[in-house]
Protein backbone atom coordinates (compact mmCIF):
# COMPACT_ATOMS: atom_id res chain seq x y z
CA UNK A 1 0.00 0.00 0.00
CA UNK A 2 2.88 2.37 0.75
CA UNK A 3 4.12 1.82 -2.82
CA UNK A 4 0.85 3.10 -4.33
CA UNK A 5 1.03 6.27 -6.39
CA UNK A 6 0.01 8.92 -3.90
CA UNK A 7 0.76 12.58 -3.61
CA UNK A 8 3.08 13.51 -0.75
CA UNK A 9 0.15 15.01 1.14
CA UNK A 10 -1.93 11.85 0.68
CA UNK A 11 1.03 9.74 1.82
CA UNK A 12 1.32 11.82 5.02
CA UNK A 13 -2.37 11.36 5.75
CA UNK A 14 -2.07 7.63 5.08
CA UNK A 15 0.85 7.39 7.53
CA UNK A 16 -1.19 9.14 10.22
CA UNK A 17 -4.09 6.73 9.69
CA UNK A 18 -1.71 3.78 9.65
CA UNK A 19 -0.17 4.90 12.95
CA UNK A 20 -3.66 5.27 14.44
CA UNK A 21 -4.34 1.68 13.37
CA UNK A 22 -1.17 0.48 15.08
CA UNK A 23 -2.14 2.38 18.23
CA UNK A 24 -5.61 0.82 18.16
CA UNK A 25 -4.03 -2.61 17.77
CA UNK A 26 -1.77 -1.92 20.76
CA UNK A 27 1.42 -1.92 18.65
CA UNK A 28 2.72 1.39 19.98
CA UNK A 29 6.33 0.93 18.90
CA UNK A 30 5.29 0.22 15.31
CA UNK A 31 3.12 3.37 15.36
CA UNK A 32 6.07 5.46 16.51
CA UNK A 33 8.43 3.85 14.01
CA UNK A 34 6.25 4.48 10.96
CA UNK A 35 5.79 8.10 12.01
CA UNK A 36 9.50 8.61 12.61
CA UNK A 37 10.37 6.96 9.27
CA UNK A 38 8.21 9.51 7.43
CA UNK A 39 8.93 12.53 9.65
CA UNK A 40 11.17 14.19 6.99
CA UNK A 41 8.24 14.13 4.55
CA UNK A 42 5.91 15.46 7.26
CA UNK A 43 8.35 18.28 8.02
CA UNK A 44 8.54 19.18 4.35
CA UNK A 45 4.73 19.38 4.15
CA UNK A 46 4.22 21.12 7.50
CA UNK A 47 2.57 18.06 9.10
CA UNK A 48 5.37 17.37 11.58
CA UNK A 49 3.37 18.67 14.55
CA UNK A 50 0.54 16.26 13.76
CA UNK A 51 3.03 13.39 13.44
CA UNK A 52 4.60 14.36 16.77
CA UNK A 53 1.15 14.47 18.33
CA UNK A 54 0.50 10.89 17.15
CA UNK A 55 3.88 9.82 18.58
CA UNK A 56 2.84 11.37 21.91
CA UNK A 57 -0.43 9.43 21.79
CA UNK A 58 1.49 6.19 21.28
CA UNK A 59 3.81 7.07 24.18
CA UNK A 60 0.88 7.80 26.48
CA UNK A 61 -0.95 4.59 25.57
CA UNK A 62 2.31 2.68 26.14
CA UNK A 63 2.83 4.35 29.54
CA UNK A 64 6.05 6.10 28.48
CA UNK A 65 5.22 8.97 30.80
CA UNK A 66 8.60 10.67 31.04
CA UNK A 67 9.18 10.71 27.28
CA UNK A 68 5.58 11.80 26.63
CA UNK A 69 5.93 14.69 29.09
CA UNK A 70 9.09 15.92 27.37
CA UNK A 71 7.49 15.57 23.93
CA UNK A 72 4.38 17.48 25.07
CA UNK A 73 6.54 20.34 26.38
CA UNK A 74 8.50 20.46 23.12
CA UNK A 75 5.35 20.37 21.01
CA UNK A 76 3.70 23.11 23.12
CA UNK A 77 6.64 25.35 22.36
CA UNK A 78 6.51 24.54 18.64
CA UNK A 79 2.74 25.13 18.52
CA UNK A 80 3.16 28.53 20.18
CA UNK A 81 4.95 29.66 16.98
CA UNK A 82 2.29 28.23 14.62
CA UNK A 83 1.02 30.96 12.29
CA UNK A 84 -2.11 29.15 11.02
CA UNK A 85 -4.71 30.02 13.68
CA UNK A 86 -7.02 27.10 12.91
CA UNK A 87 -4.17 24.60 13.07
CA UNK A 88 -2.84 26.22 16.23
CA UNK A 89 -6.21 25.97 18.04
CA UNK A 90 -6.68 22.35 16.95
CA UNK A 91 -3.19 21.39 18.13
CA UNK A 92 -3.69 23.22 21.44
CA UNK A 93 -6.88 21.23 22.06
CA UNK A 94 -5.09 17.99 21.23
CA UNK A 95 -2.23 18.90 23.55
CA UNK A 96 -4.66 19.70 26.37
CA UNK A 97 -6.29 16.27 25.92
CA UNK A 98 -2.89 14.56 25.83
CA UNK A 99 -1.78 16.41 28.96
CA UNK A 100 -4.98 15.29 30.71
CA UNK A 101 -4.37 11.67 29.69
CA UNK A 102 -0.73 11.82 30.73
CA UNK A 103 -1.55 13.25 34.15
CA UNK A 104 -4.31 10.67 34.60
CA UNK A 105 -2.06 7.69 33.94
CA UNK A 106 0.44 9.23 36.36
CA UNK A 107 -2.27 9.11 39.04
CA UNK A 108 -3.91 12.54 38.93
CA UNK A 109 -7.69 12.68 39.30
CA UNK A 110 -8.15 16.35 38.44
CA UNK A 111 -8.94 15.81 34.74
CA UNK A 112 -11.95 13.53 35.10
CA UNK A 113 -14.43 16.20 33.95
CA UNK A 114 -12.24 17.15 30.99
CA UNK A 115 -11.95 13.54 29.84
CA UNK A 116 -15.64 12.81 30.38
CA UNK A 117 -16.59 15.87 28.30
CA UNK A 118 -14.08 14.88 25.65
CA UNK A 119 -15.58 11.38 25.54
CA UNK A 120 -19.13 12.72 25.26
CA UNK A 121 -18.35 15.33 22.58
CA UNK A 122 -16.07 13.26 20.36
CA UNK A 123 -17.52 11.85 17.16
CA UNK A 124 -14.55 9.53 16.62
CA UNK A 125 -15.01 6.00 17.94
CA UNK A 126 -11.22 5.52 17.93
CA UNK A 127 -10.74 8.64 20.03
CA UNK A 128 -13.50 7.58 22.43
CA UNK A 129 -11.84 4.19 22.85
CA UNK A 130 -8.51 5.84 23.65
CA UNK A 131 -10.14 8.22 26.15
CA UNK A 132 -12.03 5.31 27.70
CA UNK A 133 -8.75 3.82 28.91
CA UNK A 134 -8.04 6.90 31.01
CA UNK A 135 -11.61 7.10 32.26
CA UNK A 136 -11.54 3.46 33.25
CA UNK A 137 -8.43 4.07 35.34
CA UNK A 138 -10.08 7.03 37.06
CA UNK A 139 -13.29 5.10 37.76
CA UNK A 140 -11.38 2.12 39.15
CA UNK A 141 -9.34 4.38 41.44
CA UNK A 142 -12.50 6.06 42.75
CA UNK A 143 -14.56 2.86 42.93
CA UNK A 144 -17.26 3.99 40.48
CA UNK A 145 -18.62 0.56 39.56
CA UNK A 146 -21.51 1.81 37.43
CA UNK A 147 -19.30 4.16 35.41
CA UNK A 148 -16.74 1.38 34.94
CA UNK A 149 -19.47 -0.89 33.61
CA UNK A 150 -20.69 1.75 31.12
CA UNK A 151 -17.17 2.34 29.80
CA UNK A 152 -16.46 -1.39 29.54
CA UNK A 153 -19.76 -1.91 27.72
CA UNK A 154 -18.86 0.88 25.28
CA UNK A 155 -15.45 -0.68 24.67
CA UNK A 156 -16.92 -4.14 24.10
CA UNK A 157 -19.65 -2.78 21.84
CA UNK A 158 -17.44 -0.54 19.70
CA UNK A 159 -13.92 -1.85 20.21
CA UNK A 160 -13.82 -4.63 17.64
CA UNK A 161 -10.04 -5.37 17.48
CA UNK A 162 -8.96 -2.38 19.61
CA UNK A 163 -6.37 -3.31 22.23
CA UNK A 164 -8.70 -2.01 25.00
CA UNK A 165 -11.07 -4.94 24.34
CA UNK A 166 -8.29 -7.40 25.23
CA UNK A 167 -7.25 -5.28 28.19
CA UNK A 168 -10.68 -5.36 29.88
CA UNK A 169 -11.58 -8.99 29.20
Amino acid sequence: MMKARLSKKERCLLIQHLSNGYIAAGDFNKAKKVLMDYMPLAEMLGADKEFTSNIISAMIQNRETEQAGIAISDLKQAVSFEKDKGKKVRLQKTLAYQQACLETIKGSKKYCDVLENDFIRSKSILHKLNVSGCLLELYKADGYQEKQKKIKDYIKENGNQHYMVKKIT
